[in-house]
């Protein structure tokens, strides 16, 4: 059974954006530091699919121009240095020409295949992309907190943002550090920086839906 969470959000949207079989949607889903955002993202998509939208949910931490070998060997430079607070973005700069031009593409209903993207499972920059069309109404879900801010928020037609308990989060944290192919240990240390660092970049609109994802049998929707 789809979580009642989602057929919320879907006649939300359905509101403002009637069904076409041509359309592009591009939906943002972003908000804190392991909020849910790709459970919450690829959930969404399943239950569209039952909706008969083609429905492609993606990460975008695949725009990641470092790989996580070298994103921590430039945090323990920083560290040694005394400026890894202040400098610690720079592990996460992301190619936003490589993302604009997906966004341009997939927007004109044009096939997107592209290799050597950041994958978080592995850490590598091994990800191959492959994005096509079906004769469907297309709905391309990017989650992540990079899609809230310009310019690539311009592009989003709906923003989500998911919040959830501290708690609940560094557990989410935790367990998901432990689960990729070559484990780190997420410390509290690590997780205040990145929390911080999320914070930062969150950029927020009025018009975004808020919810509360602590739970994930039952995301609570804050703001219509």
């Amino acid at each position: 059974m789809s979580n009642p969470i989602f057929t919320v959000l879907y006649r939300k949207i359905r509101a403002h954006y009637a069904a076409h079989p041509e359309a592009v949607r591009f939906i943002g889903i972003t908000g804190e530091y392991a909020a849910g955002k790709t459970w919450f993202s690829e959930a969404f998509a399943r239950y569209l699919r039952e909706q008969k939208i083609d429905a492609h949910p993606l990460e975008t931490d695949m725009y990641f121009l470092f790989s996580k070998a070298e994103r921590f060997a430039l945090e323990a430079r920083l560290r040694e240095e005394g400026q890894l607070e202040e400098r610690r973005h720079e592990g996460y700069t992301l190619d936003t020409d490589r993302w604009l031009t997906h966004l341009r593409q997939l927007r004109e209903r044009t096939p997107v295949s592209d290799r050597g993207l950041y994958q978080r499972k592995t850490g590598e920059k091994d990800l191959v992309l492959e994005v096509s069309f079906n004769g469907q109404e297309k709905w391309v879900l990017f989650d992540g907190v990079w899609v809230s801010g310009q310019p690539i928020r311009q592009y989003m037609d709906v923003m989500v943002q998911l919040l959830a308990e501290e708690g609940v989060r560094r557990e989410r944290a935790r367990l998901r550090a432990a689960s990729l192919n070559i484990p780190y240990e997420q410390t509290p240390e690590r997780f205040r920086g990145i929390d911080e660092l999320t914070r930062r970049c969150l950029c927020r609109d009025p018009e975004d839906i808020v919810i509360n994802n602590s739970n994930f049998d039952n995301p609570v929707l804050v703001k219509k």
